[in-house]
C-alpha cells in the first residue's frame, strides 16, 4: 500500500494503521503495489486523475495490466473499520 497526497491525518499515523491490519507499506509505487490511497480531497478512482508522481507511476503499472486499487481517504478509514469490525476483508490485497 502507499499513499500520496496529503491525508487529514499524519502519515505515520496511516502507516501504522494499515500495518497493524497486516499490510505492506511503501513509500513508492512499486510492480508490487496493490492498493494506492489517495489524498487531498481525491474522489475518483483512476490515479491519472490525480497529479503526482506515485498517481503518475500507478497509472503507468495500471496500463501495463498491473491491478492497483486507488482508494479514497475516506476508503481507506472504511477499509479500516471494517478490518476492525470483521479483521477479515474478502479481498484485501497488500503490497
Amino acid at each position: 500500500m502507499v499513499f500520496t497526497g496529503a491525508l487529514s491525518i499524519r502519515r505515520r499515523e496511516a502507516w501504522e494503521a494499515v500495518a497493524a491490519c497486516g499490510a505492506v507499506v511503501d513509500k513508492g509505487v512499486t510492480k508490487r503495489t496493490t492498493m494506492l490511497v489517495v489524498g487531498d480531497g481525491f474522489a475518483g478512482h483512476d490515479p491519472a486523475d490525480f497529479c503526482t508522481g506515485k498517481a503518475a507511476k500507478a497509472a503507468q503499472w495500471r496500463a501495463k495490466g498491473q491491478r492497483i486499487e486507488v482508494l479514497t481517504e475516506a476508503d481507506l478509514v472504511d477499509l479500516l473499520a471494517e478490518t476492525r469490525t470483521s479483521g477479515v476483508r474478502a479481498v484485501v490485497a497488500v503490497g
